[in-house]
């Protein structure tokens, strides 16, 4: 069978138009995506250099820099900021605290070995033996009085609103700018790690509780819901390898999810098991 040269040219010319085009395209959105990823970075460098600034009290220096984060990300970092009281939970407070507490533990502990051993014991108990468990009792209640006092005054003396300096369970120190209560961070607010990560989210006694944002230095980025500090719930992961969409538990992927190419096509549907793919779902 002879082969029309003029078909076969127009043919192969169409096919090397139609890949020139695909490529142009992916070769657009690859653009896109790395024009996207640079732009958050450029936008997280600023809110680091602001918020470093503003915690080092550098207030003019911060607000020139909240200036333009707030141009370039429609926000308004610079009425967040400069409306926080500041507020540190003192560290006098918190000795208190934990001694009262630890105090508390200590008698409860003491009180159970006496108690058991009048139970155990086979002689009747004196009198001189329920006045001891009696003092233990009496001192039990009124170290707790104390402790409950000394945490109304912390709830009263620290500010709804405010800035908060504490240690992280992950990622090392915090600086905390939002909701405040009972001297720890509760409610909405931003966290900024020294590393350049922050988290904007919910809340709960300095953990990152409830639904929010996380954004590495790197700008790679988890959005979703946490729980005591962890990816916990439903949530999106993106680094410039792709995204997952999907399930987590205890920070791992665990449950149904999506995973995406970085060109956003579907690389694979299925359900993992403590960050393991362990099935293919179509």
């Amino acid at each position: 069978m002879k082969i029309n040269s003029k078909y076969f040219l127009s043919g192969t010319l169409a096919i090397a138009v139609g890949a020139i085009v695909w490529f142009y395209i992916e070769n657009n959105q690859l653009k896109n995506n790395l024009n996207n990823l640079l732009y958050q970075i450029n936008l997280l460098r600023l809110k680091s250099e602001a918020d470093d600034w503003f915690i080092q009290g550098s207030t003019d220096d911060a607000l020139a820099r909240y200036r333009v984060y707030d141009s370039l990300a429609n926000d308004t970092l610079i009425r967040q900021r400069t409306t926080l009281p500041f507020y540190q939970y003192s560290s006098s407070e918190a000795d208190q605290l934990a001694e009262l507490t630890a105090k508390i533990q200590q008698q409860q502990q003491l009180l159970r070995e006496y108690e058991q051993q009048q139970k155990n014991s086979p002689t009747p108990v004196t009198s001189d033996e329920n006045d001891e468990v009696q003092l233990l009792r009496n001192e039990i209640t009124a170290l707790r009085q104390k402790l409950e006092g000394l945490q109304r005054q912390a709830e009263n003396t620290s500010p709804d609103k405010g800035i908060l300096r504490f240690a992280s369970s992950k990622n090392g120190s915090v600086t905390y700018f939002g909701d405040l209560a009972r001297g720890k961070a509760n409610g909405e607010g931003i966290g900024y790690w020294k590393s350049g990560s922050t988290y904007e989210g919910t809340w709960k006694d300095n953990q990152r509780h409830g639904k929010g944002v996380f954004i590495w230095a790197d700008g790679e980025k988890y959005e979703g819901e946490y729980h005591n500090d962890q990816r916990h719930g439903y949530g999106i992961y993106i680094a410039k390898a792709g995204r997952y969409e999907g399930q987590w538990l205890n920070d791992m992927r665990h449950g149904e999810g999506y995973l995406y190419e970085a060109s956003g096509k579907l690389k694979v549907h299925g359900i993992w098991e403590k960050d393991k793919l362990v099935k293919t779902l179509k």
